[in-house]
């Protein structure tokens, strides 16, 4: 079921609500639906949320029993509809698995029951988030919605490195020896952290080996460039006052100031040569 919502002086959006059968075959045709809604209704220009009872999980760590270790066909279909639906997983607080069989001699949990959202969702209602609270009548874990929950002050800090450690010819080799060490298991988030924390410390030994203080070498490098130029300028200064200002242009009323100064000589054949020669009055 698919229905538009409006809330007064918010964005309005489209909910779907799911209840996804135990046979595979209806599973199957339910994953067809949504995709054909979201063609017939053009759910993915504006902000959409799906949510429900998948009957279906997506990849091993949404099962409890840690043998659990196979991707079956299934799992990857479900995971192919949300691909092409292009939603993903809202960000919620609550057990990590939703449902359970209650079963005291054996127990078996998953996560059947998610909130999905898409990326104008997310532009809408950046501060959304999902609750999922214990079973209580049901075997499934109830979900609730909130629109606005605030900003979060606290948490885990995030993964980042400086950016110009890429350009060194080592980063890739350090990448893949930080990976290497790390838990191979990545599919949850908590793992995929962990490796994220190895690897940090690789990232930093890279950066303190060849970037160690790079920060105090462009201060001391901009002191020396300072000096250089401090010392140019005191150059000049001493040469100008050595060679005194430049020379202005001779002007004419100068010219026989300056030819009463300069003196000519030149050789004895040199006069009688040039006293032949006849001049031309102007």
């Amino acid at each position: 079921m698919t229905v538009s919502v409006q809330y007064p002086d918010s964005p309005s959006f489209s909910v779907t609500a799911v209840y996804a059968a135990n046979n595979v075959d209806e599973r199957r045709e339910l994953w067809k639906n949504l995709v054909d809604t979201q063609a017939l209704l053009s759910l993915n220009l504006s902000s959409w949320i799906i949510g429900g009872d998948f009957n279906e999980i997506t990849h091993c760590a949404e099962h409890s029993e840690t043998t659990f270790n196979q991707i079956t066909p299934h799992m990857i279909e479900l995971s192919a509809c949300f691909e092409d639906l292009e939603v993903r997983d809202l960000r919620y607080h609550g057990p990590r698995f939703t449902w359970t069989n209650k079963q005291q001699d054996d127990p078996v949990a998953k996560k059947l029951d998610r909130i999905l959202v898409n990326e104008h969702w997310l532009q809408a209602f950046p501060l959304c988030q999902a609750y999922f609270s214990a079973p209580i009548i049901s075997d499934h874990s109830p979900g609730l919605v909130k629109l606005d929950c605030g900003k979060q002050v606290a948490g885990s800090k995030p993964f980042k490195f400086f950016n110009y450690l890429v350009r060194h010819p080592d980063f890739r080799s350090t990448i893949e020896a930080g990976w290497e060490i790390s838990p191979e298991d990545s599919w949850t988030l908590s793992s995929l952290s962990k490796k994220q924390k190895l690897l940090k410390k690789f990232l930093k030994s890279l950066n303190k080996d060849n970037f160690s203080d790079i920060q105090k070498r462009v201060r001391e490098t901009a002191l020396l460039l300072q000096d250089l130029q401090e010392v140019g300028n005191l150059a000049v200064c001493h040469f100008k006052a050595i060679l005194g200002h430049p020379l202005t242009a001779i002007t004419p009323h100068l010219l026989p100031l300056v030819q009463f100064f300069t003196v000519y000589h030149c050789s004895e054949d040199m006069r009688l040569t040039l006293a032949k020669i006849s001049s031309v009055r102007l």
